[in-house]
């Protein structure tokens, strides 16, 4: 996720394929600085998916999609 949708960083894992707090911190720490270039995309793509989310019409788009999509399946049922 945090390299397709850009909304989070990957932490660093050790050879057992599992992270340290030093990692953990350093990837926190690399998001939350404001100077760091990672953290301002992060920042700004959390910004334009809160913006889509919150939107009045997001979630009656959705709906409406989702009920279309079932009645297509039931008219292909029949």
């Amino acid at each position: 996720m945090e390299q397709h949708l850009k909304v989070g960083v990957e932490v660093e894992k050790d050879e057992n394929d599992l992270f340290t707090k030093e990692n953990l911190c350093k990837a926190v720490k690399c998001v939350m600085d404001k100077d760091s270039q990672i953290g301002f995309l992060v920042k700004e793509t959390h910004m334009k998916w809160k913006e889509l989310l919150s939107s009045p019409t997001f979630m009656s788009n959705y709906i409406d999609n989702f009920i279309k999509e079932l009645h297509g399946l039931l008219v292909e049922k029949t």
